[in-house]
């Protein structure tokens, strides 16, 4: 294809939304925004508003991972309403569309249908799915069932495997339609399906990979020519094979489910579209899996026409080491965000910060020309000498080594790691007893865990949100409804002082789940102080400092829940199955 057409086929992809593609030498093809169509203002001034929808795409191929592959439908991703399980009196289950497709039972009702060609490694929901996926499917279903062996015997990802092989039948299936989609395909054609070829736009990274990650691809991509060489029309090599897993490992997204029934990622996809949104850890836009399994980006807060649109790839409450690590690995960039770069004003050492050990009033401050934030100091001093202190109850009765004409020796690189590395095992500690149910002794842990962090680490530090989530979770399970409360809303207060202290949105998808979360605590524990459950005037839940009262708590519980549902209606969509869940609460 000439670069004309290419740009001619993008830009038609793209005219739907308000953006458009741009390409530099510094940042390659990146997305900026351009005014709406009906704005009455000049393209200098106009603005895109937060919660404007910027790009809809489905996926060019998308795969389940293992453990989800029999609770979601292959083709819409609708969860199914029972989990499968095996006949009751061992006897197949009927077969509504001949002998290779069965309905997976559960007592005398079927909720899915099974492929037993492929050894059931694919399940739908419906007939209509099921015959959407059957031209794509009758290509792959025998190559499936050697899946599992070319990824074990070459330790290869299952999934990338599989994403490879479904990326290849898709491209077969497209050149045989002798067509570009056009968005009408698949089951409810509500969002336009990129053509597949736009993949092989992305960039491979192949000389950034690990060598024997590239290694085990060849001896993997070897079996897969030779699995789907007989279905595939096109010429296949090893080469393309692998330069294909390069693109998947490099540009791919995770899939998750629509209505939030199962926390994480539930599989993985190829959106090129989406994938030609740059990072930033200051994002001014958010991505998130829509019904299909289709991909939704949200402008969080007002844009200007002209401005580059950007996501997030990456954790944006990790501190700076953190997340510039894994956008190396990952995705073979050194990021130079604003967050990243930082500057003198800059409090982004305070995400992985400590206090100080002499006087424990103020935050260590590396010793750095270029900024705090780095990783390169060989040294921390206590940044009362600088006037820089830690503004909390507890300290308020402390002196700092400045105001005791304290001079304490500095902090060297190794201890600052040391403690953190200590605070960090015991919240693996508890982990590991969380994992095998022991849920009260993981509490009892955890509580230990944040008391020495409360020691230690600066009140801003990034561990403490994954604590204060992690005890909110374990006191839900062992019905401690109100120590779950008081921890929710510590997470919860965290995480907003740390988007208005580090300049990130606040409309983003993760603060809103704290505030359903919250909204749902309030109304259990309104419900348990009415019915005599939880004692107001009880010594340990009075230390927990909440306002009991019924009529407070259900007021707080409407207020968190209409402040998540505004901010779904921006980061999700007004129509979102999750911005309507919080709705009907």
């Amino acid at each position: 294809m000439s670069g004309s057409s290419k740009r001619q086929l993008y830009e038609g992809l793209l005219t739907p939304f308000p953006v458009a593609l741009r390409a530099t030498k510094s940042k390659g093809r990146h997305i900026v925004a351009r005014p709406m169509p009906s704005s009455s203002t000049t393209a200098a001034d106009a603005l895109i508003p937060a919660g404007t929808p910027i790009l809809r795409e489905r996926p060019c191929a998308f795969v389940l991972f293992k453990q989800h592959a029999d609770t979601f439908c292959h083709t819409c991703l609708a969860r199914f309403s029972r989990r499968r399980s095996p006949a009751s009196d061992g006897s197949p289950a009927p077969a509504p569309t001949g002998g290779m497709f069965t309905a997976a039972a559960h007592t005398d009702e079927f909720d899915c249908i099974v492929c037993t060609g492929c050894r059931k490694q694919t399940y739908w929901c419906s007939e209509p799915c099921r015959q959407a996926a059957a031209a794509a499917h009758a290509l792959i279903c025998d190559a499936l069932v050697q899946l599992p062996g070319i990824a074990g015997m070459h330790c290869v990802d299952a999934g990338l495997v599989r994403l490879i092989m479904t990326v290849l039948v898709n491209s077969e299936i497209e050149t045989a339609a002798a067509g570009i989609s056009d968005g009408s395909d698949g089951v409810d054609g509500s969002a336009v399906r990129t053509p597949m070829r736009c993949i092989d736009d992305l960039l491979s990274h192949y000389s950034d990979a690990q060598p024997r990650w590239i290694e085990a691809v060849t001896h993997a991509a070897v079996d897969i020519v030779d699995v789907l060489g007989k279905v595939v029309s096109r010429p296949l090599s090893v080469d393309d094979v692998v330069k294909l897993a390069c693109r998947i490992n490099s540009n791919s997204h995770g899939v998750y489910d629509p209505a939030g029934t199962v926390n994480g990622e539930i599989g993985v996809g190829m959106f090129p579209l989406v994938a030609m949104l740059n990072h930033s850890c200051a994002p001014n836009c958010a991505f998130v899996t829509g019904d299909g399994g289709q991909m939704l980006v949200h402008t969080l807060r007002d844009v200007a026409a002209g401005d580059e649109l950007c996501v997030s790839y990456v954790d944006l409450f990790a501190p700076t080491w953190e997340r510039r690590g894994k956008l190396l690995t990952t995705k073979f960039f050194w990021c130079e965000c604003s967050r990243c770069v930082g500057g003198p004003l800059s409090r982004e050492y305070e995400l992985d910060g400590l206090l100080c050990l002499s006087c424990g009033v103020a935050p260590l401050l590396p010793r750095v020309d270029g900024g705090h934030g780095s990783r390169d100091s060989q040294s921390y001093y206590c940044g009362s000498h600088d006037g820089v202190t830690i503004e909390s109850p507890s300290a308020a009765h402390q002196l700092s080594c400045a105001q005791s004409n304290t001079h304490a020796p500095d902090v060297t690189a190794e201890q600052h790691t040391a403690i953190q590395h200590a605070c960090q095992r015991d919240m693996d500690a508890s982990a590991d007893l969380l994992s095998i149910g022991e849920f009260r002794s993981g509490r009892i842990a955890l509580d230990s865990a944040l008391a020495k962090c409360r020691a230690s680490l600066h009140p801003s530090h990034h561990l403490f949100l994954s604590l204060h989530i992690s005890l909110s979770n374990v006191c839900s399970k062992l019905s401690a409804f109100a120590p779950a409360l008081a921890q929710c809303s510590a997470a919860l207060a965290h995480m907003r002082h740390l988007t208005t202290t580090l300049g990130i949105p606040h409309n983003l998808p993760d603060v809103s789940d704290l505030l359903e979360k919250r909204g749902q605590l309030l109304q259990v524990v309104s419900v348990a102080v009415r019915d005599g459950l939880i004692d107001p005037l009880d010594a340990d839940v009075m230390s927990l400092g909440l306002d009991l009262d019924p009529d407070v708590l259900d007021a707080s519980a409407r207020d968190a829940l209409d402040e998540c549902a505004d901010i779904r209606r921006i980061c999700y969509g007004a129509s979102h199955p999750k911005t309507l869940a919080v709705r009907d609460m």
